[in-house]
């Protein structure tokens, strides 16, 4: 049980139309797939942190914010248009792992209460969590040059995994 987030490939149409209605982002969210196009568990948090060091600038920044973020939905979502999700492909894309690993800091992600916090954070585990945070790099990696690809912009949705 936990916070996660998953990200959805949305048009800039629909974006807007979310901005215009609120309940159309309820309704997109319930009729979609549970983990949409790119699931990250309880990890964005973690990912946030090795991209921005808790900047709030974007695209980097477009874990926890966006071009637009939909007061009043069920979960809490925000979202960012085509030529923001472009900029993130383009800038995940010239991210090395040695880049990460290098600001990937298991003692200051404690003290910045990088979400969440668990014995995985911890200097012993370092290797292991860096791995597994990897993994879920890829994953957001892969979504936003899909999106740069195909001219969608990503919704983003954080809600509670039982």
């Amino acid at each position: 049980m936990g916070t996660s987030m998953s990200l959805y490939l949305c048009s800039d149409a629909q974006i807007r139309g979310f901005s215009e209605d609120v309940n159309l982002v309820n309704e997109f969210l319930d009729g979609a797939p549970s983990r949409g196009d790119c699931y990250l568990a309880d990890f964005w948090d973690g990912l946030h942190y090795l991209l921005t060091g808790d900047t709030r600038d974007l695209p980097l920044a477009a874990l926890k914010i966006g071009d637009v973020e939909f007061r009043g939905a069920s979960d809490a979502t925000h979202a960012i248009f085509s030529r923001t999700a472009k900029a993130l492909a383009e800038e995940l894309q010239t991210l090395s792992e040695e880049t990460l690993w290098g600001r990937f800091d298991p003692r200051k992600m404690v003290e910045a209460r990088v979400y969440p916090i668990r014995p995985w954070l911890f200097p012993e585990y370092a290797e292991s969590t860096f791995r597994e945070l990897m993994f879920y790099f890829d994953r957001l990696r892969n979504v936003a040059v899909a999106a740069s690809r195909e001219e969608y912009g990503l919704l983003f949705s954080r809600y509670e995994d039982w």
